[in-house]
């Protein structure tokens, strides 16, 4: 009894381990590349966080500011405008504000370094036609044809040890530290416009004081400048234009009229 086997087809059984092979080491390298990252993670450093203020006083507390546009707790419509107007023109704000959106696209950029690097795309079309008279010309051949062409290319470095997952990580810790950085010119130029503000008002408060006063003493000097009151060397004491007179006996050389 013979029993004819019939023979396999070896050619299509090594494409297909081929394909496998190739499949399971993109795969492995793919497993690599996403949990292998050299260099130690961040971690924040421990600082030591003061409890209480060093003077106590009832007007500070340690709990979240409730009023964000604090200076408007003042009700002055000058020193709002002011800010306002700060806020719209003042260059360094404005400058911090860019470096905001310039470590956004650093970051992107960063992003995009996982995805492939290079990327080609070309294509041509060319037309042709044989003339009838060149010396090879017949009627028998396709005398008008075209050629299409596209191509495309892509170049791909994988991250292997994590330096584009770590350049990610360094572009979104610059993001945040330019917003922080926004934050801080932001308080610092409020501040200093209301700190001006209020030394301002201060000193024509002074100034309207300082105006009064002299009123006073130019109304005073007149009123103690009349014969009752003047004395002989020019100088007078205090009690001499004031309107109780003394209870102790008076000079007659300091008065006159005495």
């Amino acid at each position: 009894m013979r029993v004819l086997l019939k023979p396999e087809n070896t050619e299509g059984s090594a494409a297909t381990v081929c394909a496998w092979r190739i499949s399971v080491g993109l795969a492995f390298l793919l497993t690599i590349s996403g949990c292998t990252t050299l260099g130690p993670d961040y971690k924040r450093p421990e600082t030591p966080d003061v409890a209480d203020w060093q003077t106590r006083d009832e007007a500070l507390t340690g709990e979240p500011a409730t009023q964000a546009e604090w200076w408007k707790v003042f009700n002055d419509p000058a020193l709002d405008q002011l800010i306002e107007t700060a806020h719209q023109q003042n260059l360094p704000l404005q400058i911090a504000g860019l470096r905001i959106l310039e470590a956004r696209a650093q970051l992107g950029i960063a992003r995009g370094n996982q995805y492939p690097q290079l990327q080609q795309a070309s294509g041509s079309a060319t037309a042709n036609e044989v003339s009838e008279n060149s010396p090879n010309f017949s009627p028998l051949i396709d005398d008008d044809f075209a050629n299409y062409q596209v191509g495309f290319d892509a170049a791909w470095e994988l991250d292997f040890w994590g330096r584009f997952r770590r350049g990610i990580e360094a572009a979104d810790a610059n993001l945040s530290a330019t917003v922080a950085d926004y934050d801080n010119a932001l308080v610092s130029l409020t501040a200093e416009v209301a700190r001006v503000y209020v030394t301002i008002r201060t000193l024509e408060e002074r100034l309207q004081l300082a105006r009064a006063n002299i009123v006073l003493q130019e109304g005073r000097k007149k009123a103690c400048a009349s014969p009752r009151c003047a004395s002989r060397t020019g100088r007078r004491p205090n009690w001499m234009c004031s309107r109780r007179p003394p209870t102790w006996p008076i000079p007659r050389r300091w008065c006159r009229s005495c």
